[in-house]
Order: C-alpha cells, then sequence, then structure tokens
C-alpha cells in the first residue's frame, strides 16, 4: 500500500522589505514545521512544490479589522453576513474589496478583516502568481493567535496578552481561556534602549489594554490579565520590558514536538504569525 504524500503548507508574513516564511509539512493530521526561512524583498522565495497551500500575513493597517456582532444561528451564513457588515459602508464596490471572519471567545462578537484587492497586490509584490481570490491571508494579529494557540506551551493563567513588533508598530492580540478575545495596534518606538521611551511604551499599552478590556466587561467579568508573550522581528528583550509588568513577560515557547530535529532549538518569535498562516 502506497503511504499518503505529505501536504506542504507555507505561510508567508510580510514585514515591510523582509518575508518571514515557515514551512510544515501535514501527516496524518499533524503538522511538522520543516523550515523557518526570512527573505529580502528583492529575493525570490523558491517554491516547495506545484499544489502547495500558501497563505498570507499582512498588517492590521493594511486594511480593516473591527469586531462584528453577528447571529450564531444555522440560517445563516457568517462569512456572508461578515461581508455585507464590512462593505456597506464603502463607496467602492463590494468586488474591489477581499473579507474575512474570524470567531471570537463571546459568542456572536466575531473580529471581521477587509482589504481592498488592489493594496493585496501592492502588498504581495510579485510573491504571489495567479488569482489573488484562491489565496488565504490573515491579519496578523489573528495569524499570531492562531500561532500561538496551536504550536506554544501557554503560561499560567486564563488572560493573555500577544505583543508583536515590527516596523509597522506593535499588533496587540488578546487570548481568553486560549480562544481569540480581542486585537488592536499601538504606535511603538524604533529602539527600546531608552528607560523613559520604554515606560512611555508599557504606559500607552496599558491604557489601551485596559480600554479594550473595558469594552468587554458588560458581555461578562474578567480575571486580570496574567501574561504577556512578546514576539516580531523589532522585539525588544522581555527583560527590557518587565520591570513595567508585576506579570510574566516571555517570548513564546514551542512544543518542541512540532519541529523537524535541525530546528529544536530555533527561537520562533519572529516567525509566529508566519506559523499561524499555515494553521487549518
Amino acid at each position: 500500500m502506497t503511504a499518503p504524500t505529505a501536504q506542504q503548507r507555507v505561510g508567508c508574513d510580510i514585514r515591510s522589505r523582509t518575508l518571514y516564511v515557515a514551512s510544515a509539512r501535514e501527516e496524518t493530521g499533524r503538522l511538522h514545521i520543516a523550515r523557518l526561512q526570512q527573505y529580502e524583498r528583492s529575493q525570490e522565495p523558491t517554491a516547495d512544490s506545484e499544489g502547495t497551500s500558501r497563505c498570507f500575513v499582512l498588517p492590521d493597517s493594511d486594511g480593516i479589522v473591527k469586531p462584528i456582532i453577528l447571529p450564531t444561528d444555522s440560517r445563516h451564513d457568517i462569512a456572508d453576513l461578515a461581508r455585507f457588515e464590512l462593505t456597506q459602508g464603502m463607496l467602492d464596490p463590494e468586488e474591489q474589496f477581499h473579507t474575512d471572519v474570524y470567531p471570537t471567545e463571546l459568542a456572536g462578537r466575531f473580529l471581521g478583516a477587509l482589504w481592498r484587492h488592489e493594496r493585496i497586490t501592492q502588498a504581495l509584490g510579485d510573491i504571489a502568481n495567479g488569482d489573488l481570490t484562491q489565496l488565504r491571508f490573515f491579519p496578523r494579529s489573528v495569524a499570531l493567535a492562531r500561532g500561538y494557540l496551536k504550536f506554544c506551551r501557554p503560561p499560567e493563567g486564563n488572560l493573555h496578552l500577544l505583543l508583536d513588533f515590527s516596523s509597522d508598530g506593535a499588533t496587540v492580540c488578546l487570548l481568553r481561556r486560549r480562544q481569540l478575545l480581542d486585537t488592536a495596534t499601538l504606535e511603538a518606538p524604533a529602539t527600546f534602549a531608552d528607560t523613559q521611551v520604554v515606560e512611555r511604551f508599557c504606559a500607552d499599552l496599558k491604557t489601551l489594554v485596559g480600554f479594550r478590556l473595558s469594552t468587554l466587561v458588560k458581555h461578562e467579568s474578567f480575571s486580570a490579565l496574567s501574561a504577556i508573550i512578546v514576539s516580531g522581528d523589532r522585539a525588544p528583550a522581555p527583560d527590557c520590558l518587565q520591570p513595567q509588568f508585576a506579570i510574566p513577560v516571555s517570548e513564546p515557547q514551542i512544543h518542541q514536538g512540532y519541529f523537524e530535529e535541525e530546528l529544536a532549538t530555533e527561537s520562533i518569535a519572529p516567525w509566529l504569525a508566519a506559523l499561524g498562516a499555515i494553521v487549518n
């Protein structure tokens, strides 16, 4: 009996002039991370094989990512309802937009994402061939959650904050009970070498997170934030931020069983979103 061919998946996180690419094989329902690669935009990533499943991560600021309330009964198609909610206020025809929707931990509350096809084409450039409608895209905040929840060992507590740094600023993702809760973006300094800069950024982060959680309190009570996980290609060392918080600040800790042997000691912090793009 011939063994089934492993399905190849590639996730590409577009970060300014650099592409962070995660490649994985799916065998018997389990993902094995084969490669973590970094390319300059002037380079052309090598294709793994024809038929490889490819997904792309775009900065949240490239489109619109916002919470939407939708009915959850089976009579309605969630994707169609989300597309209507996201495009109804746009002046351009609906066909000029790509939309997606993601469930959150709160029943009936979803995160909707909208991008102009023109903006996607600009962001991808030559790295995506063919019809854009055949590709899948994720906002970086959602991809971070997917990568973290699939591949990483969670710290203690029920409410965690993912904090990713890039040239686009900081991407914030709140997780509760191992589910996506809310997302946001925040301006971030180019360097964290100055103590006052770190203090100002952390003060802004605390204000933002406090505000976002306060808007959700009407749904139900929330436990206190219990951990901050730092990732990204421009992330400061966790020790840089730790003095500003009474809760642990750390890099994502991956379950080593997902790695091929030669990657067993690799830090996944710059590739966390790219890894999230390869999760079904």
